[in-house]
């Protein structure tokens, strides 16, 4: 009689905001990918009962996990609940030494960690850091315990250049707004990134002027592409990390395959996104559309959701919000659709103008950008544009893609543009709910 594989008890960690996280989720952290204790279940510290109540559910602590399995992680939740994801000590340890080859540093970074450490960019930084036996320094506002500033980056980064005497060099993980934030800060902020070897973006839409001008400036910023699914950042530039392969299917529907795709999620939902390749490597189905080309160069035209019907052509919101990002006066931009009963859908943009791109409430910047759309997409592309002072965010860092739908509904029932005064003037996309990252 056969017996069932023996499960591996997992126990939940509770990471608080602060430095005190990194304190709290190290020593835990090697011992569940070296096998020398349980697997864990990733909680945020300091936040919301019903946030914290949600990634428990997802994430389960205390209730055993495959053997192969070292971190349970929460999805961020942008589309729905969060689910917890199945994270094998090999898929962890593949995607951080993989990381390292591509980038030119086969024996690993010191990392600075500005991300929640309870998702996939921030436990990422921490698997990286384990793995080369060295010691992140953390910012100050690491999970939400303060506003992401410049000055806390800067007092960081010292610290990291201080600890790194041996020549290690450093690296960062940032989300869009931390980047925007730093580049409004001008030659001060563009010296900060200067000092890093890598400057990984990920998260969520990158505008290509804001790299571009940060390239300009002599700062390596690499754009990620990945998922808690496949132990965070599986495609760099464009390009999949050794180890991995990124196929399209007939319905232009990306899958990642390969050493660093997670087992599976904790309460078994959406069995069909995980089925195994021919070659018997995992793989996972994802909810993006995208292109690859002969050379393995990966394109990800945007969700498979966000592509709508507007009076009966198809509109990619993905396609709208590039278009308004690629403009100077545009720091972000995140475009969702509303239900329309005459046209099916309206496009909406909700856009954060770059410092001195308008400075009074009727000027004609909404109106400006979208004809922009328009020019480029066709005038079913033409969205409302509503200005506002930033992007509602969630907890990991990513659009809140709730509030931008509520947002959004607003601006249809109201004039174009933003009765807002501070959306002349605020940093770009920053903000968020009280305990996101900001």
């Amino acid at each position: 009689m056969s017996r069932a594989p023996a499960r591996r008890p997992c126990v939940g960690v509770e990471v608080p905001a602060g430095p005190d996280g990194l304190t709290v989720l190290l020593p835990a952290l090697r011992a569940a990918l070296d096998g020398s204790g349980p697997a864990i279940a990733l909680l945020p510290g300091g936040v919301r009962p019903e946030y914290h109540a949600s990634i428990g559910a997802a994430v389960q602590p205390g209730v055993p996990v495959p053997p192969e399995v070292a971190v349970v992680a929460a999805t961020s939740g942008s589309t729905g609940d969060p689910a917890g994801v199945l994270l094998p000590a090999t898929a962890l340890r593949a995607a951080a030494q993989a990381f390292a080859r591509r980038v030119g540093a086969p024996d690993g970074h010191r990392w600075v960690a500005a991300l929640p450490l309870h998702h996939a960019g921030g436990l990422m930084v921490a698997v990286r850091s384990a793995i080369a036996a060295t010691e992140p320094v953390a910012v100050a506002s690491l999970g939400g315990a303060e506003p992401f500033t410049v000055a806390a980056f800067a007092a960081a980064t010292q610290a990291a250049v201080t600890a790194s005497a041996d020549g290690r060099p450093l690296a960062v993980s940032l989300v869009p707004a931390m980047l925007a934030t730093l580049d409004d800060a001008g030659a001060v902020g563009w010296e900060l990134l200067r000092a890093y070897d890598v400057v990984l973006v990920g998260g969520a839409a990158v505008p290509r002027s804001l790299v571009d001008r940060l390239r300009g400036a002599g700062v390596r910023v690499v754009r990620s592409y990945g998922m808690t699914e496949t132990c965070g950042g599986v495609v760099l530039d464009g390009w999949p990390l050794d180890g991995s392969r990124v196929e399209a299917g007939t319905d232009g529907r990306l899958r990642v395959c390969g050493a660093q795709v997670a087992m599976g999620y904790r309460d078994g939902r959406w069995p069909r996104r995980w089925a195994p390749a021919g070659d018997g490597s995992r793989c996972f189905r994802t909810d993006d559309l995208g292109a690859v080309g002969a050379d393995r160069h990966v394109t990800v035209h945007g969700r498979s959701d966000d592509v709508v019907q507007v009076g009966g052509a198809s509109v990619s919101l993905l396609a709208v919000a590039d278009a308004l990002r690629a403009d100077p006066r545009v720091a972000a931009a995140e475009v969702v659709a509303v239900p329309d009963a005459r046209l099916g859908a309206r496009p909406v943009a909700l856009v954060v103008p770059n410092r001195g791109a308008c400075g009074r409430v009727d000027q004609p910047l909404a109106d400006a950008l979208a004809e922009l759309a328009a020019a480029r997409l066709g005038r079913a592309g033409q969205p409302r544009v509503r200005l506002v002072p930033q992007i509602p965010l969630l907890e990991s860092g990513k659009p809140d893609r709730a509030a931008l739908a509520e947002l959004a509904r607003a601006a249809l029932a109201g004039p174009a543009g933003t009765s807002d005064p501070a959306a002349t003037g605020g940093p770009a996309g920053t903000g968020g709910a009280p305990d996101a990252v900001r």
